[in-house]
């Protein structure tokens, strides 16, 4: 047994631990661990705890003596373990500062089997084993034969002048011989042949199964142009060149170059997701396909891509002033500069950031990343070093410090894909700067002496390293400086001189790349260059913006740019924008067979007819014809149509409708309201409602002890009680299953989850008087704003547990008011208000967009007394009002919040409530404080103007809710007298009037909310009473009304006389019977048409017959027969003697 103390020597115990003796002989050592064999001679040990370099000790005398292993590492050693023969050690190592002299590893040595050396004969009877290789250093000689009764395996190469086999010898592969000595029979090989050299065959080769070539093969002296003659099916799994078929066609067999000659960066889109406001973007980096971008700006929130710049999204993500971004190759690992002074990474796509510790409280300029995520770097232009990180920003250390050219100072860092060769540039903005290079992963930095002296402002690696570029903004010089050393030497690009370049980007190969002009206030076009930098031009086919970044993908196929906008400048908007390098035109001239799948990112001409055995589908739209949108389209079978189609003209002129038109909002948007038919009794104080996404469930509360629910779009109401008091405020979740009430009596939140049927108490709600309450389109999210704490209670679970936000800080004097959330609850709306008295513009607007877990105080906003806010689905479009008696302004936003516009439509309200449309474009508001009439306002600006309806009811209004199309509004009143009584009020916007000219065919249902007028259909009734109880002739000539009882099973008959029968016979009609008994009414049955004529026509009759089926009456007291004939000519066909006929 051996131990080891931490303030001298190792005691040693060769009986069990009955006695132990101690080894000094090393002076006083902190020993650390101790390890021995399963025999205990061999032990082995270990000295330190991190603090001194120390060697590996060793004992192999059962611990009574030790040695320094002074061959071993002289390291920072913690823990050591040997294995039970003694064979195999391995000991670890503790590194305090991530230094690469003592590094934290894991060491192995193992205990070789002793070498053998023999200097005379030897002679082995039995077998000999060896573990390791036999070495001889000079010739065997041997006097007879070796035999080997077993096989012989070797691991290297066999080298052999000559190879002698008697005449009846073979070599044999896989047990079959391959030749004869010299005989040259014909042989086989059924196992593998490795030739390490070429083979030479000097007649023919046949062979019976495949040929697997991994490299390249060459058929004649030229090389690569050879002729091949396959019989049968040739298959090429790898790149295969463009091949001339016996036809003088080409087959392509893969995609072929970019046109970089023709459109390399000509054109730039702005992206379908544009920040609008004053949008300052700072800078954006592209993944090495193009599909994941990201860019930020002056907000809390960068923008990322998934889909190569075409949308752009928001994550949950609240970054302090993010001013420079960088991507590794695939997109995964994204990291932002915050603020300066952290760095924020994400590692999941850009879907969520978080900071990294280590980079906190350094103030940095620029980063960049490796392709893998790996290497992080950068620089501090206080302490002119660079921070680095090399284990996905886990920890940092720094790189040596630089020395800029006085008054210069660091600023720009790029790196090779590996993150070996790193660049960054210094600048003093006349002409003075310097750049310095890497080799060692930003270690270390050296001045590179060979530059001209510039204010170096931006710079890019190509993947390799070999290729660099840097720009400069020096007031005399503005150049561009490129190198294809890896930075050694540089040369100077002379093709634009006086530019103030503010970013560069090149592809992994570094021979295309793109650059941008600007400070904010120099507009310039992009430009690009197609020579690793050495030439650039101006792409004047480009905007003309102000730029102030630009990435390209590693192959040049995409790339993205932003642009600075300082006044929300419509010409100059600070966009995102993205241009595309095309695959070259196509020209076919020939047949063209296409075996897979083909993509176009342009248009297809065809000159001639295109035969298309298979299906064809299309993503997007077709045009057929010059004029696109107009065309002829001839279809021999049925056309199914899966989506919504425009109205079509029909062969005969006549249009068939596909689908209901846009609702009549310019006509009919918010313009009557009308009262509920469930009405409450009394003076009833409303105080505020909801309304679903549809408009089919609503909910309505009043100041009692019950609220009102709807599920027929506000047709009628019924009352919910509730075991509380003074509900104040409503929310409701998109399909109208959450409803949420807050009450002012019990100081909680309830809840339904059964569309309004049952409310329940949210029990782990804080209880508070709650001024607000909103909820997501699902029911998930639910916020409610406290009043006294300065914050909102928060529940992400369907208001299962609740926790809260940041605490806010409004003006003084000023509390929470109202609350509003987008549809998924990520973006979130708080408002504060002081009252609508003098003095009480002191209330803010906080914002949220991470779910209300952090509001922010929206500094930009004006101070006015906030007291409603709507906000749109997407969370983009957002509007808010105020009670001031000075200003009463409504203020709109179309940023997310971020920036805010009054409205001069209408000054000095009082606004009580707003809703608006999930798009944000129509918008109602309500005026009211229960003692001042009004009308309702709407917008159709997404709250830019507004307009008083003044054919609404002017009451006492309190709250409006609209539908998320804007098809159903409803809103609530305040009654305090008869005049003025609280009601729930409903609008609709109904679809327009439609104005037919020609035949209409319906094929389905017609729904009709309101009259239909027809102005040229003739309709001719005729009424006529049955003239006598006995007969069952009824003569409709007479124009006499009699009451007549029939008798059970009568077959009646009509006669016409002067009836064109003609135009009848033959013709569905609708023949009733109407049967009153007393307050009893019913129709019989129809009855079967036939005519008969007279020879000279001007007579006839037409019998109306039940036969068969005879109506059968027993019970009426009188009997009135109509017929009603249905046709459509421009006048009467016929005349009736002594009745007159009538249009409808």
């Amino acid at each position: 047994q051996t131990v080891g103390t931490n303030i001298g020597g190792i005691f040693y115990s060769l009986n069990y631990g009955a006695t132990w003796a101690s080894f000094t002989g090393l002076g006083n050592k902190q020993w650390y661990s101790i390890s021995m064999i399963s025999s205990g001679q061999y032990q082995v040990a270990t000295i330190g705890i991190g603090g001194t370099p120390e060697y590996i000790h060793a004992s192999s005398n059962y611990g009574v003596t030790w040695t320094q292993q002074t061959t071993t590492p002289n390291i920072y050693w913690t823990g050591i373990s040997i294995s039970s023969n003694g064979q195999y050690i391995s000991a670890v190592s503790y590194s305090s500062n991530a230094s690469t002299t003592y590094p934290g590893y894991i060491w192995t040595s193992t205990t070789p089997y002793p070498n053998l050396a023999v200097s005379n004969g030897s002679i082995f009877g039995g077998d000999v084993s060896m573990n390791s290789r036999l070495f001889v250093n000079g010739d065997v000689s041997m006097n007879s034969r070796l035999f080997v009764l077993s096989d012989v395996s070797l691991g290297g190469r066999l080298y052999a002048n000559n190879i002698y086999l008697p005449s009846n010898g073979n070599v044999f592969v896989g047990g079959v011989a391959l030749s004869g000595g010299g005989g040259g029979s014909s042989s086989s090989a059924t196992s593998d042949f490795t030739i390490p050299n070429r083979l030479f065959v000097t007649s023919d080769a046949s062979l019976n199964g495949n040929v697997y070539i991994g490299q390249n093969i060459g058929i004649g002296i030229s090389g690569n142009l050879f002729t091949v003659d396959v019989s049968g099916t040739a298959n090429f799994r790898g790149p295969v060149n463009p091949v001339t078929l016996i036809d003088n066609s080409v087959l392509l067999t893969n995609a072929p170059a970019l046109d970089f000659a023709n459109n390399f960066a000509k054109t730039f889109n702005s992206s379908s997701t544009s920040v609008t406001g004053s949008v300052l973007f700072k800078n954006i980096s592209v993944s090495a396909t193009g599909q994941y971008q990201i860019a930020v700006y002056g907000s809390l929130i960068p923008y990322v891509s998934s889909n190569y710049g075409i949308t752009f999204v928001s994550p949950t993500a609240s970054i302090n002033n993010p001013k420079y971004t960088a991507i590794s190759a695939n997109g995964q690992y994204q990291a932002v500069i915050g603020g300066s002074t952290r760095i924020y990474l994400s590692s999941n796509y850009g879907s969520s950031f978080s900071v990294l510790s280590g980079s906190i409280n350094q103030t940095y300029s620029t980063l960049a990343i490796s392709s893998t995520g790996q290497y992080i770097s950068a620089p501090v232009p206080s302490s002119s070093s660079v921070a680095l990180s090399s284990n996905y920003g886990k920890t940092f250390t720094t790189s040596n410090t630089v020395t800029p050219t006085t008054g210069a100072t660091i600023s720009v860092l790029s790196m090779s894909s590996t993150g070996q060769y790193q660049t960054v540039v210094a600048g003093n903005g006349t002409n003075a700067g310097n750049i310095f290079i890497s080799s060692n992963y930003g270690v270390t930095f050296n001045n590179s002496t060979a530059t001209t002296a510039d204010s170096y402002t931006c710079v890019s690696v190509s993947a390799t390293g070999q290729y660099q570029t840097v720009g400069s903004n020096g007031t005399s010089t503005g150049y561009f400086y490129y190198s294809f050393d890896y930075g050694a030497s540089w040369f100077t690009s002379t093709s634009f001189s006086s530019k103030l370049w503010n970013s560069i980007s090149m592809t992994s190969s570094g021979q295309y790349q793109v650059a941008t002009v600007g400070t904010g206030s120099t507009l310039d076009y992009i430009y690009a260059s197609s020579n690793y930098g050495v030439l650039w031009t101006q792409q004047t086919t480009t905007p003309n913006m102000y730029w102030t970044g630009i990435s390209i993908s590693s192959n040049g196929q995409y790339i993205s740019a932003v642009s600075y906008s300082s006044n929300a400048s419509t010409t100059y908007p600070g966009y995102i924008w993205t241009s595309t390098t095309p695959y070259p035109n196509l020209a076919v001239s020939n047949l063209a067979v296409f075996g897979g799948d083909v993509s176009m990112n342009s248009r297809l001409y065809v000159n001639g007819d295109a035969s298309m055995n298979g299906n064809v589908y299309i993503g997007k739209s077709i045009g057929i014809g010059i004029s696109g949108n107009l065309f002829t389209v001839d279809v021999s079978g049925t056309a199914n149509f899966r989506g919504p189609v425009n109205p079509l003209t029909l062969i005969d002129n006549s249009v068939l409708l596909t689908n209901a038109p846009p609702l009549d909002f310019a006509n009919n948007f918010a313009k009557t309201f009308n009262s509920s038919s469930t009405l409450v009794t009394g003076y009833t104080n409303f105080t505020n409602i909801s309304v679903s996404a549809t408009g089919q469930y609503q909910i309505a509360t009043i100041a009692g002890n019950n609220v009102y629910v709807s599920a027929n779009y506000g047709v009628t109401f019924s009352s919910i009680t509730v075991a509380t008091s003074s509900f104040n405020r409503s929310a409701i979740s998109s399909n109208g299953q959450y409803q949420a009430v807050t009450s002012s009596a019990s100081l909680q939140i309830y809840l339904s989850s059964n569309y309004g049927a049952t409310f329940v108490v949210l029990a782990n709600s804080t209880a508070a008087i709650y001024s607000s309450i909103a909820i997501s389109s699902t029911g998930q999210y639910i916020s409610a704003s406290i009043v006294a704490s300065s914050n909102a209670a928060l529940s992400s679970n369907f208001g299962a547990t609740f926790t809260t936000s940041n605490v806010v800080v409004p003006g003084t004097g000023a509390t929470l008011a109202a609350l509003s959330m987008s549809s998924t609850g990520q973006y979130q709306t708080l408002v504060a208000s002081a009252g609508a008295g003098p003095g009480s513009q002191v209330g803010n607007i906080f914002i949220s967009n991470n779910y209300g877990v952090t509001f922010t105080n929206n500094s930009s906003a004006s101070s006015d007394s906030y007291s409603c806010v709507a906000v749109s689905a997407t969370g983009q479009y957002q509007t808010v009002a105020s009670v001031s008696v000075s200003i009463g302004n409504i203020y709109y936003s179309s940023n997310y919040g971020t920036t805010w516009t009054s409205s001069t439509s209408f000054t000095f309200r009082n606004w009580r409530s707003i809703s608006m449309t999930s798009s944000g474009q129509y918008q109602v508001a309500t005026i009211g404080t229960g003692t001042t009439s009004s009308y309702i306002y709407a917008s159709s600006t997404y709250g830019v103007t507004w307009t008083q309806q003044t054919t609404t009811p002017p009451i006492y209004w309190i709250g409006a809710s609209i539908s998320s199309n804007g098809q159903y509004i409803s809103a609530v009143s305040y009654g305090n007298t008869s005049s003025f009584p609280g009601y729930i009020w409903t609008s609709t916007t109904p679809y327009p009037n439609l104005a037919v000219s020609n035949t209409s065919l319906f094929v389905g249902d017609v729904s009709m909310n309101t009259r239909l007028f027809v102005s040229n259909v003739f309709v001719d009734r005729i009424s006529e009473s049955i003239n006598s109880a006995a007969s069952n002739t009824f003569d409709f000539s007479l124009a006499s009304v009699f009451t007549y009882t029939p008798a059970s099973g009568t077959n009646w008959q009509a006669n016409f006389t002067n009836v064109n029968t003609g135009l009848i016979y033959n013709r569905s009609y609708v023949a009733s019977i109407l049967i009153n008994t007393g307050t009893n009414k019913a129709y019989g049955s129809t009855v079967t048409v036939s005519s008969t004529s007279t020879a000279s026509g001007s007579t006839s009759t037409m019998y109306f017959s039940g036969g068969s089926s005879a109506i059968s009456i027993s019970s009426a007291t009188y009997v009135v027969q109509t017929f009603v004939f249905v046709y459509g000519a421009s006048s009467l066909s016929y005349v009736l003697s002594t009745v007159s006929p009538y249009q409808t």
